[in-house]
């Protein structure tokens, strides 16, 4: 007589070793039924006076120029009115240079027709623009980001010295946002009639402490009563 549980045992090694087959349709309708983003071809401006600056483009011809009758005005004096022309073409993104005075530049190749590699740049005059493919979702938590890139860009040079000009010195300055966490800095101010103070702050790939120290010194010095930048810069 054989003990029941033994052929109980047997019976759960046997069916530990079955082996379960998924057909591979059954797989790819699956994959089907799940909804997939749709991706986007976007061009946004890494480098020139517009940068965060973003054109996401369809099948529709953009005009790509310094005029502002065309569909993404640049702010680059180096750039023409109607400078090309880009479009979708399925899976591909395409630019036409339109005659342009400096020419369209796929990497460091000039061209007149192409198509643009995801993650490749073109330059149109000093502007460079980078391609992206990504999802409508991807595309607004991009949009986002710049916009809060671009508040925080407000707020540091509302902390700057305004560029001036008295007793034989002039004071200018150009402004220029970076795209990563930064907080490099600037003042400077009348000691007395015959000394000036200059304070400058470079602690941009330090991390997050020292930009937000270079903050504070910025908060204390750039808009104080006179005298203040040269305590601060002494300490």
């Amino acid at each position: 007589m054989t003990d029941r549980r033994e052929d109980d045992k047997a019976g759960t090694e046997d069916r530990a070793q079955q082996t379960v087959l998924i057909h591979a349709t059954d797989i790819k309708h699956r994959a089907a039924q799940e909804p997939t983003p749709e991706a986007v071809h976007s061009l946004v401006v890494v480098e020139g006076p517009d940068t965060g600056s973003r054109l996401v483009i369809d099948h529709i011809p953009r005009i790509v120029g310094r005029s502002h009758a065309v569909d993404f005005v640049l702010q680059d004096h180096s750039v023409s009115s109607r400078h090309c022309r880009v479009w979708a073409d399925r899976d591909r993104l395409m630019v036409e240079d339109l005659q342009s005075s400096n020419g369209t530049f796929l990497g460091a190749d000039r061209v007149t027709r192409s198509a643009i590699p995801v993650s490749a740049t073109v330059r149109l005059g000093t502007t460079v623009l980078k391609h992206e493919f990504r999802s409508q979702a991807e595309v607004r938590d991009h949009e986002d980001l710049d916009l809060e890139i671009q508040k925080a860009a407000g707020y540091v040079r509302s902390l700057l010295p305004e560029p001036w000009d008295g007793r034989g010195i002039s004071a200018r300055w150009l402004f220029r946002p970076s795209a990563r966490l930064g907080g490099d800095g600037f003042s400077y101010d009348w000691i007395d009639d015959q000394h000036l103070a200059i304070l400058l702050i470079d602690v941009c790939g330090h991390g997050a402490g020292s930009a937000l120290h270079a903050v504070s010194v910025l908060l204390r010095s750039g808009r104080t009563p006179r005298g203040r930048v040269c305590r601060v810069a002494v300490r």
